[in-house]
């Protein structure tokens, strides 16, 4: 299973062969807010992936430079495949779920419809967990140590955080990506 950077990596080479340039110029476009991909790291990830076989490079001359052009290789197409159709790590990363949702318009509309199901399923699930630990936090939070209100406070408002965040998600997915009965 590709790691988050070279899921990145193949959504990108999905759409169209790119030199390493363009995929950095991509990388920082799409992960200025998100998530940082700095450019040490896409080389190894290149040639991490290129002797998978996820892609394939060739050396190319452009306006007289040198440069390596990447395409997806099936193995690699594959790979992204089986990625965006498994999203449990989407209820721990909100990096892992912006990346999904970035490239959700490459996978067929059926399929789009199950991976966003599950997406929200995670979330909800998430949210409901969360509540509970939050009303047998609130439940034990009499019988701390008075000099530890401080932090049951925090941890109160952390799981207060979590529980709105996963709330939030779910009622994003809905609004954006309705299931067929509420379309």
């Amino acid at each position: 299973m590709p790691t988050l950077v070279e899921a990145l990596i193949l959504g990108f080479l999905h759409v169209r062969p790119l030199t390493s340039y363009e995929l950095n110029k991509s990388l920082e476009q799409l992960s200025a807010h998100h998530l940082r991909v700095s450019y040490g790291t896409l080389h190894p990830a290149l040639q991490r992936m290129n002797r998978r076989g996820w892609l394939v490079s060739e050396a190319v001359v452009e306006g007289g430079r040198s440069k390596r052009r990447y395409t997806l290789a099936d193995p690699g197409r594959g790979q992204f495949g089986q990625w965006i159709r498994s999203p449990d790590d989407v209820g721990h990363s909100e990096s892992a779920l912006l990346v999904r949702l970035f490239f959700l318009g490459l996978v067929p509309a059926d399929d789009r419809a199950t991976i966003v199901a599950e997406m929200r399923r995670i979330a909800d699930d998430i949210a409901d967990s969360l509540a509970g630990q939050q009303e047998a936090a609130r439940a034990r939070a009499a019988e701390v140590d008075p000099a530890l209100a401080d932090l049951v406070a925090s941890q109160l408002a952390t799981l207060s955080y979590g529980i709105d965040h996963h709330r939030f998600v779910s009622a994003w997915l809905d609004e954006h990506y309705p299931t067929k009965g509420a379309q």
